[in-house]
């Protein structure tokens, strides 16, 4: 088979894969294969066949351009409806939202997060036990992905270990999250307020009192420094 003869074959190949994006590429594969036959047995291609398998190809290349821009403007649809329902606290209509965005962006950790807000949020108002658990789970997977895809998303982390501790009742989950935290981090307020709770809960108490004094030192809020003393207090009354 001489090479002009495996460019048109290879061609015609390529079209058949893709052809099953809709009915007018069958249509138009079907025409290319019908003339592509009737010219198989002279064992030469015209250069006005060649001329027409090309101008097909573009026509499909263009077909996809299309689909691809309208892929884009559907995700980006879903994204921006899902953060709206959030800014107006619809919280199950964003998931659904964000769910669907994700089928056409499996990539964005943005995404992952802002699903794994919303299944967190939708937890809180099931009172069916079963229902609540299964969107606490979808909440860990959400904002475990997102911290895959993107290891830097300080707000994810804080997010998750704020689950594990206050919703899940896993404040051992809770720890290492809020130690890197604080690694990148050593004056992150609500990572320390967070981490005085998680060690005076699995009964670290000296910790906690050391994590509370943290924030007194690095704080210029006055408010803040008061409930860090409070907590601080707390615990060393229990201490005694």
């Amino acid at each position: 088979m001489n090479r002009t003869k495996q460019f048109s074959v290879i061609i015609v190949f390529f079209l058949l894969i893709i052809s099953s994006c809709s009915r007018n590429f069958n249509n138009r594969v079907e025409n290319l294969v019908f003339l592509e036959e009737a010219e198989a047995s002279s064992g030469e291609i015209s250069a006005q066949r060649l001329a027409e398998i090309k101008a097909s190809v573009r026509g499909f290349e263009d077909e996809l351009d299309r689909k691809i821009e309208a892929g884009k403007e559907t995700g980006n649809f879903y994204r921006q409806l899902g953060t709206e329902f959030m800014h107006q606290e619809m919280f199950g209509l964003a998931l659904d939202s964000f769910q669907e965005a994700l089928q056409i962006y499996p990539s964005s950790f943005t995404l992952y997060y802002h699903a794994g807000v919303c299944a967190a949020r939708m937890s809180l108002a099931q009172v069916n036990q079963a229902e609540r658990e299964d969107y606490l789970l979808q909440a860990e997977i959400y904002y475990r992905r997102a911290i895959q895809l993107n290891g830097r998303y300080s707000e994810v982390k804080y997010a998750l270990a704020v689950l594990y501790f206050y919703e899940m009742e896993r404040a051992w989950d809770a720890e290492p999250l809020l130690l890197e935290l604080l690694e990148n981090n050593p004056k992150d307020i609500d990572s320390l307020f967070l981490m005085g709770a998680v060690q005076a809960s699995i009964g670290n108490r000296g910790e906690a009192v050391s994590y509370y004094e943290a924030i007194a030192e690095v704080s210029n809020d006055q408010d803040v420094i008061d409930q860090a003393m409070k907590n601080r207090n707390a615990i060393m009354g229990g201490m005694e």
